[in-house]
């Protein structure tokens, strides 16, 4: 905020969301191409700043995602033969039908590196997810069902096959989105429902409190 040398309006009472105030390093307050600041040379009114990229000193988790994602690990990479989490899952894991690939700690390990990559790969997911099934009920069916990246799918099974529903379809949609999204709606219904309940119970309350005596008639 100081005046002298330069006189100027840029103060912190006049941008109070520009980062002004407590302290005289270069900011950008009025949106200008560059971060610049005033000089304390009377000849020299400002002078731009080269403070290199907005994230150049940010912490790993304040870099931009679009920056994270252009140098983070992909699921498949395009070459020849395919490389990545997926392919890695798909060789270690095979076709489903071998013991001693799909329950081994190397098809683990494979399956839960290609589901921290590949989830929310929008090419990808696809081809990963009904891969991960098709080794899922390979699992089950071999009898190996300690995998942690399959944790949910195997309780899922245990619990339909206590309620006599054990069949692959059902399975599958279980495991799936629509069903979190049907038992999410089912909870929020019944939170509605709790409190219409509690509303009514409130209103009836209140009307016997407030209702007059038949004997002060």
């Amino acid at each position: 905020d100081a005046q002298f040398p330069q006189q100027h309006t840029r103060t912190h009472l006049n941008y109070p969301d520009g980062g002004l105030g407590g302290h005289n390093r270069c900011r950008n307050a009025d949106g200008e191409t560059a971060p610049w600041c005033y000089t304390v040379d009377a000849e020299i009114r400002y002078e731009m700043c080269d403070v290199g990229q907005p994230w150049q000193h940010c912490k790993q988790n304040e870099v931009p995602l679009a920056t994270q994602q252009a140098g983070a690990v992909q699921c498949l990479n395009p070459t020849q033969p395919p490389s990545g989490p997926l392919p890695r899952f798909e060789a270690a894991c095979g076709n489903g039908e071998s013991h001693a690939d799909v329950c081994s700690r190397t098809c683990c390990n494979a399956a839960k590196a290609a589901a921290a990559y590949c989830a929310n790969d929008e090419i990808h997911s696809g081809r990963h997810q009904d891969y991960k099934m098709k080794i899922a009920f390979s699992m089950l069916k071999q009898g190996c069902n300690s995998c942690e990246a399959f944790s949910d799918f195997f309780g899922n099974a245990h619990l339909l096959d206590g309620l006599g529903l054990g069949s692959k379809g059902m399975y599958r949609f279980v495991d799936s989105f629509g069903f979190k999204l049907l038992v999410a709606s089912f909870l929020i219904m019944l939170i509605m429902l709790c409190v219409i309940a509690a509303s009514i119970a409130r209103y009836v309350w209140q009307r016997r409190q407030y209702a007059m005596p038949e004997s002060a008639v």
